[in-house]
């Protein structure tokens, strides 16, 4: 058996801001792009592998963040094999995947790495109760503002502040909309530029 070589000839990692309050960088999220069929098996870990070998051995996290904290998507594999620990803990915040369901061996990864220092951030709180089993490790919760109910917009920011956690909105498109939520308790904003 001969293993499969990358035959890759471009690098092809997408460098997405997130904004403070005040609409300046505060971090990037690095994704990957390619076109690889939802149903090939190990294209999700593949995709989420390649961001962390191009970002960091390819291009150098400090290039492609300036120096910022770069937001790194882990699948739930990549998280309890600890291949964030590869990673500079200073540098970077490593994100959960908005599915992920919180069974006792993703509460053991999300408890060492937090142990070690390392952020991490959850995306969504899910529909499921069992994401609060993470809220003591994460240190962001990114979610889409339009996804949540009037009243669990206006409280989200408030119950995660409680805990020392900043709020992520997700897909804010204009000024305007990241003042409202703003208002609301959201610290960070993430949209299409």
């Amino acid at each position: 058996m001969h293993p499969t070589l990358d035959t890759r000839d471009t690098v092809c990692v997408v460098r997405q801001p997130i904004l403070d309050e005040s609409g300046r960088v505060f971090a990037y999220e690095l994704l990957y792009r390619e076109d690889v069929p939802e149903a090939e098996v190990g294209a999700q870990d593949l995709g989420h592998a390649r961001v962390l070998t191009d970002a960091v051995l390819s291009l150098g996290l400090d290039t492609l963040t300036d120096g910022l904290p770069a937001f790194l998507s882990l699948s739930r594999e990549l998280l309890v094999r600890e291949a964030g620990t590869l990673l500079p803990q200073a540098s970077v915040v490593l994100e959960l995947p908005k599915h992920v369901v919180a069974d006792d061996e993703v509460v053991q990864a999300c408890r060492r790495l937090f142990g070690l220092g390392y952020r991490l951030s959850l995306h969504g709180l899910g529909s499921t109760s069992d994401a609060e089993r993470l809220l003591p490790f994460v240190k962001f919760v990114k979610v889409d503002p339009s996804q949540l109910t009037p009243s669990a917009r206006q409280a989200l920011p408030a119950q995660c502040a409680s805990r020392s956690i900043q709020t992520i909105a997700e897909r804010v498109e204009t000024f305007e909309a990241a003042r409202e939520l703003q208002a609301l308790g959201f610290n960070l904003f993430q949209g299409y530029y």
